[in-house]
Formats: C-alpha cells, structure tokens, sequence
C-alpha cells in the first residue's frame, strides 16, 4: 500500500448550463483552475444522455473487459471521483487508453450512478453526458475540491498497453 498527506486546497462549486458535456466541463475547470490533483467531490443534477463505461456484461464470449452504454434521458445522476494529471511522455499527444488520454492534460476518473423510472446503472463517466433542464437555466451542481502535497498521475505501462482497452493504465500516487 501506497500512502500520501496532502492538504485540502481550493474547493469549486460550478453550476453547469443545459446541454454542457459534463466530463468536458470538468476537464475545462481542472484546466483552467491549474488542478493536478484533488477530488470530484460530487456531481448533482439531471442528464439528457449518458454515456458510460462499465464491465462486459458477458465476460465469457466478449474479448473486450468493458462496454460503453448510452442511455436516452432524462435522468437522474450522481457522481464522484478523482482528478489527477495524464503523465505519458512516451506517448505524447498520441491518445491512449478508452478515455482516449493525452500527455500533459486533467485525468477525471469517475464513478457515476445515473437513474430513470426504469433502471440504475453504474459507470465510469465517459464524453456525451449531457447536462438536462427544463428551464434554461439548470440547477446541475458539481464540486471539486485541489489536494496539495500529493501528486495522483494516471501512468502507462507500454507493454500492458499492447494488448489494448486501457489495460496498461495505472494511478501513481507520490508525495509531492
């Protein structure tokens, strides 16, 4: 086991507008905050559309450990996480892993539970969810907090990477 201090930093509370990516919006507010470690300590409000990743339903017959799911709105959505900084110099601005990550760039992993009158599903939060309203303005809450002290890098191991679908990504925690 692998243990870090850090501090609480900053906090942001943002109200996301209709029709917002919601991934996008948190990767733009990490970005321009300057975020490289902290957490996505919640996500409150309504999507049109979500898009998910999650484990093959059919591990038996799929080559494929994860499926992506896309669910029609509206629904009902929660969510928390990291955030952490994509460190993969030998790929550089190559996209890698489903999250199609780039050197240099916020890494959010996720964990979001989105809800209709029908079904519950659980995820990791992919591009294509979409912030919903009925009004023009919305009341979609997010709030990030910044850790100090501690570096949290999503890493590669190129020869894990090989045998595809983000097999070869890692979280590397350090002291910072």
């Amino acid at each position: 086991m692998i243990q870090c201090v850090g501090n609480w930093g900053r906090a942001i509370v943002a109200r996301l507008d209709p029709g917002d990516d919601l991934l996008g919006s948190i990767m733009k507010i990490c970005a321009d905050q300057k975020i490289r470690t902290g957490v996505v300590s919640t996500i409150t409000g309504a999507i049109s559309h979500a898009r998910l990743q999650h484990f093959s339903s059919d591990q038996e017959k799929s080559s494929a450990l994860i499926d992506l799911i896309e669910i029609e709105g509206p629904l009902e959505c929660s969510g928390h996480g990291i955030i952490g900084e994509v460190n993969t110099p030998m790929m550089g601005s190559t996209p890698i892993g489903v999250g199609r990550y780039v050197h240099g760039t916020p890494y959010i992993h996720v964990h979001m539970t989105v809800t209709s009158h029908e079904q519950t599903i659980c995820g990791h939060l992919m591009p294509g969810c979409t912030v919903w309203s009925k009004h023009d303005t919305s009341h979609f809450t997010i709030m990030l907090a910044e850790i100090t002290g501690v570096s949290l890098e999503m890493a590669v191991d190129p020869e894990l990477e090989k045998l595809g679908a983000g097999r070869g990504l890692f979280h590397r925690l350090t002291q910072a």
